[in-house]
């Protein structure tokens, strides 16, 4: 903890975060401190962003649960279960000691096992680390023992190696005295062979040396040639079988030893065999992410030698233990569960029943080249694995017929023995959150060795959490694209040889480099196709054509992009409804039925109805295009559709009449159309609920993604963006955008500001932007009134 005297500027630190600092060295006993520990930093939220400088003033608490943030509710959830888990642990092995067989408590009290549903980026592995921190805690205050699980040589049947439980750390030291005892018996006998093959040597040097002395002997009297052919036996039946005695000693020692007094390797050493060892440095939690059975269940390892004595390890020393052994009596993390295959999933439930499986070797381990032998080996003991298991996936893993929780209906049932916990996407753009995001982004700057951040980056990066949020009080939690946009601006600032990371750092990371993959296609395709878009000029009012906002990709995961289309409509009056092809004509998009565009269009056949008495598919020819649309699609698409069809039928708070009539008369009659200012994109979604003020209106609703799309009307060139009243009250978070922002919540609204016959919008800024669109709503009421008192004039 740091603090600083504000009488004479004294900074000290301190080792504790939670303890108040009330002495200055100086000055003595005094109330002006400032400290920087985490319980001062929460209350006073204000002085931490006024004295922070750059990340290096940040102090990150050192567990995580005293720093993390937006997933309170899900570790309160989760803790539940571990809590749980422990007294199911405690019990297990007060019975163990008892010399009882917990099995069947196993069957009896299930889990708890838990799968984490969120989107990507939310934290997960986060999570993981609060858990693995609280349960080395719980483990020492509740006494919970360890244990390590080791493989015997079984004498009875070498095939059936023996599994055993010792207390935790006991194994190393049994390895290491047998190994010792092994290599000293090894050396021994070494040691004789030495002796043996030594004496063998030396009688086969002595009749290798006997045959040449003889030999010596007959060259000197009949020479060297003579000797060869004419005396060879009487010494060729020394020197070859001394030199067979001299060579094949020589022989064994290389081949078996790779020298002359080495001993074997120690793989081969037939001595106990660890699987799992829980001594110093172990772990509580397990990442069991895998994908084949080898890894999750363990195998035998095959060896190429078979059973050739001294060339092959003993067969127990060959067998490798599964993650779910050394998760035993602890947590098991799986992530992206829906990559589990279905026979690893239906193996995976027999483990969860039971708490133990043997090993056995897997037709897979090496592309298939056990054979049949090989595969019936097994361990004659089953290997402890009982454990608390925390599954991860997104939201697909519940809804994806194919995902592997619906295939395997049994393998999702498990979980209800724990819980189903939806990782939250939101969290209250509070004060105390502010600066735990800062402590976040401190401590993955610290973790990758980044630069320091300057407070201008770290307040552009908790503003940018907070304009991807639906709701402006929340923050979007986004730790991977935050963690992505740090490590990009701090590529900036080695870029420039800038000794910290600065607010241009950050914007350029979040605005070019760091760019959703669906904004950089969509700027590619607007830029290849910028000589081919026919797009209405924003200077002159256009009938029927209405700029319509869209997003293309995901907004909720950040991987989105927001783009201009026009939508533009021909309504023609039939005479003969029979003549009326029975649906609106929809081009330019999807076909597919179950799509948000068809809903739309359902959405917009009904609110004409309300808004002119007129079935658009019975009793006109009406056509609906996306002119030049990519990938635009849903719900908001149905505010453009309407006022596009609006502008060709006029304005429905005006009486209709035929050409050349000023009485009222019935549907078939016509109003003038009314044009649309080009200048303006809207975004919205029909709500067919009644608005309170006027019967015949027809409401708009809240739409996602209005950051994305009033940049993307500020790329197609538009002057001012139409959205939501909700969406303008709740989701703004910027005092300035690049287009003008405005709000309203009736689809009559929308068309009192659009429309091109009237200067509203500009009557109502007046130079300045409104604070809410309260004064767009009067306006609108009053004109609303003015009208429909004309009409009823009528």
């Amino acid at each position: 903890m740091r603090y600083q005297c504000l009488k004479c500027g004294t900074a000290s630190t301190h080792d504790t975060d939670d303890v108040q600092v009330t002495a200055c060295p100086t000055c003595g006993p005094t109330e002006l401190w400032k400290t920087f520990g985490k319980l001062w930093v929460y209350a006073h939220t204000t002085d931490f962003w006024e004295m922070l400088e750059t990340t290096n003033d940040v102090r990150v608490p050192s567990k995580f649960r005293d720093w993390i943030v937006g997933q309170e509710l899900p570790i309160k959830k989760t803790r539940l279960e571990m809590r749980r888990w422990i007294e199911k642990v405690k019990d297990i092995q007060k019975l163990l000691k008892q010399g009882i067989d917990p099995s069947g408590m196993l069957k009896e009290r299930p889990g708890p096992y838990v799968l984490f549903i969120s989107e990507p980026g939310t934290g997960k592995s986060l999570l993981i680390k609060i858990l693995a921190e609280e349960m080395e805690e719980l483990y020492l205050r509740e006494g919970i023992e360890l244990s390590d699980v080791m493989c015997l040589e079984n004498k009875m049947d070498r095939y059936r190696p023996i599994i055993r439980e010792v207390p935790a750390g006991l194994g190393q030291r049994i390895i290491a005295q047998s190994e010792r005892g092994a290599l000293n018996e090894q050396r021994e006998k070494q040691r004789v062979l030495f002796t043996i093959l030594a004496v063998v040597m030396g009688f086969g040097g002595m009749m290798v040396g006997t045959a040449l002395f003889i030999m010596g002997v007959f060259a000197m009297q009949v020479g060297i040639v003579a000797t060869w052919f004419s005396y060879s036996g009487a010494f060729i039946g020394w020197l070859i079988p001394g030199m067979l005695l001299l060579v094949f000693p020589m022989m064994i020692f290389m081949f078996r030893s790779g020298s002359m007094l080495g001993v074997n390797q120690k793989d081969l050493l037939n001595v106990p065999h660890l699987l799992v060892d829980n001594g110093p440095g172990r772990k509580l939690v397990i990442n069991m992410t895998v994908t084949n059975p080898e890894t999750m269940f363990g195998d035998i390892k095959w060896n190429a030698f078979g059973d050739t004595p001294g060339m092959t390890p003993p067969l127990h020393t060959r067998v490798v233990a599964g993650d779910v052994h050394k998760a035993h009596f602890k947590l098991g993390f799986i992530d992206e569960i829906r990559n589990t295959s279905i026979p690893l999933a239906i193996e995976f439930l027999t483990v969860m029943e039971d708490g133990e499986t043997v090993i056995k070797a897997h037709p897979t381990a090496t592309g298939g080249s056990h054979g049949s032998s090989i595969l019936s080996i097994a361990t004659a003991d089953p290997v402890p694995a009982n454990f608390m298991l925390i599954a991860a996936g997104n939201m697909d893993v519940l809804y994806n017929p194919a995902s592997i929780l619906n295939q395997v209906p049994a393998f999702r049932d498990r979980f209800n023995y724990g819980d189903i916990i939806y990782l939250e996407t939101h969290m209250d753009a509070t004060p105390q959150n502010e600066v735990k995001i800062v402590q976040v982004v401190t401590d993955e700057i610290y973790r990758f060795g980044l630069r320091p951040m300057e407070k201008a980056g770290l307040r552009r990066i908790v503003e940018y959490m907070r304009s991807r949020a639906d709701n402006n009080k929340k923050f979007k939690v986004m730790w991977r694209y935050v963690i992505k946009v740090a490590i990009k601006a701090y590529e900036l600032a080695l870029l420039e040889e800038h000794p910290t990371i600065t607010l241009e750092h950050v914007n350029e990371a979040i605005d070019i480099y760091c760019k959703p993959v669906e904004a950089q296609a969509m700027d590619e395709y607007l830029e290849n196709r910028k000589d081919f878009r026919i797009v209405p000029p924003v200077d002159k009012p256009e009938f029927g054509v209405v700029k319509a906002l869209a997003v293309v990709g995901d907004p909720k995961e950040g991987r989105s992009a927001g783009v201009m289309n026009p939508v533009a409509a021909h309504v023609y009056l039939l005479d003969d409804p029979k003549l009326a092809p029975g649906e609106i004509i929809l081009t330019g998009t999807t076909k597919d039925q179950e799509s948000w565009v068809q809903d739309s269009i359902q959405h917009v056949r009904t609110a004409i109805k309300k808004l002119y008495g007129i079935d658009l598919a019975k009793q006109t020819y009406a056509a609906v295009s996306f002119a030049q649309s990519k990938g635009t699609e849903g719900p908001s698409a149905g505010v453009s559709m309407t006022l596009a069809i609006m502008s060709c039928l006029g304005d429905p708070r005006l009486p209709a009449v035929h050409p050349g009539s000023d009485k009222c008369t019935e549907h078939k009659a016509h109003r003038k159309p009314v044009p649309i200012r080009q200048d303006v994109a809207v975004t919205g979604t029909i709500e067919l609920l009644p608005d309170p003020l006027n019967p015949f209106n027809v409401r708009v609703g809240f739409i996602g993604g209005v950051a994305d799309k009033i940049q993307g009307a500020h790329n197609a060139g538009c002057r001012y963006v139409i959205i939501p009243k909700e969406n303008f009250e709740h989701t703004l978070t910027q005092e300035k955008y690049p287009v003008q922002v405005l709000g309203a919540d009736t689809i009559l609204g929308y068309f009192d500001l659009i429309r091109g016959d009237t200067n509203v919008i500009d009557a109502l800024l007046k130079g300045k932007t409104p604070a809410t669109d309260e004064e767009i709503r009067l306006w609108t009421e009053k004109q609303a009134r003015s009208k429909l008192a004309r009409m009823e004039a009528v």
